[in-house]
């Protein structure tokens, strides 16, 4: 008994020997050098810049409370939240085993995404990620200019880091529609076949006004301007879709069904124009114009001549209200 305790202290012992002199290095589990994963305050990242071989490539900046995309798009706050959070909470568990080395490098120099992090102007990290995940989900990372690879890994998850460092732009945009942190000027409706209903909303301070193709003699009800005002911060696509392979026979000879403008102060003006979408087998309960069938769920929208999404009824509802509604009471709570 006294010899297999004592035969347990010798393990121990050299289990804690080997950690501490092959892993450890510079008081960290591993030097910087070899292994600078890790950020320890995501706080004052300013930029973050992914690319990968097929040469996509994402930006990431900080921007006073907001992070944009390529310096032009609002960002998605939830994936680049789980990117920080990544970048934070990463540690490297060990170096790619010596048996594993070669080839997990060859696989690094094939795919793989790298990754610059920016404080200030000061490039801190520079470092490869594995795009696919080894056994396990583990997830291979090299330092630059490193010797050797390491096994990464998000303490108490079996999650695969590699999908955090994403280069598809598109996964990184908000898919907040119109958004600036700013007060709206106008917003100006027009459809396309029922110009009877288009209007446009002026806001200037308080006062808010509305006008159109028709005059009404009864008062204006701010309180469904105001609302329909406050719904311009709400507006989400479903996704975008600019890889469409309809897109260019849509905007050509698609069904229009009426262009949205918005002016938010000291920013240039945006526009939508929207389009019907084509019902398939899945439509129930079409919209049917001049006996051609269309989706009463989904519409398509053209984004500043630039950007192809796919956008539900709820938000089409949203904003394209018609000029009368602004003009009636608001029905009497009993």
């Amino acid at each position: 008994m006294r010899k297999n305790i004592i035969y347990l202290l010798i393990v121990s012992v050299l289990a804690f020997a080997t950690y501490w002199f092959v892993f450890r290095e510079d008081g960290q589990s591993f030097s910087q050098s070899e292994a600078n994963f890790t950020v320890s305050d995501t706080s004052k990242i300013s930029k973050i810049f992914m690319t990968d071989i097929q040469g996509n490539t994402v930006t990431l900046s900080r921007k006073d409370k907001e992070w944009l995309l390529d310096n032009k798009y609002i960002a998605n706050w939830d994936m680049v939240n789980l990117l920080l959070t990544a970048l934070k909470n990463q540690k490297p568990e060990q170096p790619v085993p010596a048996n594993y080395h070669d080839k997990v490098v060859k696989d690094l120099a094939t795919s793989h995404v790298k990754v610059e992090v920016y404080e200030a102007d000061e490039l801190t990290h520079k470092f490869y990620v594995g795009k696919d995940p080894a056994p396990n989900n583990l997830t291979y990372m090299l330092t630059q200019d490193a010797k050797r690879p390491f096994i990464v890994r998000f303490p108490f998850e079996n999650a695969f880091l590699g999908i955090r460092y994403n280069t598809n732009s598109e996964t990184w945009r908000s898919k907040q529609i119109f958004y600036r942190n700013a007060p709206i000027e106008y917003v100006d409706v027009k459809y396309k076949d029922s110009v009877q209903y288009s209007f446009k909303v002026v806001q200037q301070g308080d006062k808010l006004a509305v006008s159109g193709n028709r005059t009404f003699t009864e008062p204006m009800n701010e309180k469904r301007v105001k609302s329909f005002l406050g719904f311009m911060d709400k507006l989400f696509c479903v996704a975008y879709e600019n890889k469409n392979t309809e897109k260019e026979k849509i905007l050509s000879k698609g069904r229009e069904m009426g262009t949205f403008h918005i002016k938010r102060k000291n920013h240039d003006e945006e526009k939508a124009v929207i389009y019907f979408r084509a019902a398939d087998k899945g439509t129930r309960a079409p919209i049917v114009l001049n006996g051609v069938e269309y989706d009463n769920e989904y519409f398509y929208g053209y984004i500043n001549d630039t950007d192809f999404i796919n956008v539900s009824s709820v938000v089409i509802q949203k904003m394209f209200r018609t000029l009368p509604e602004f003009f009636e009471a608001d029905a009497v709570q009993n």
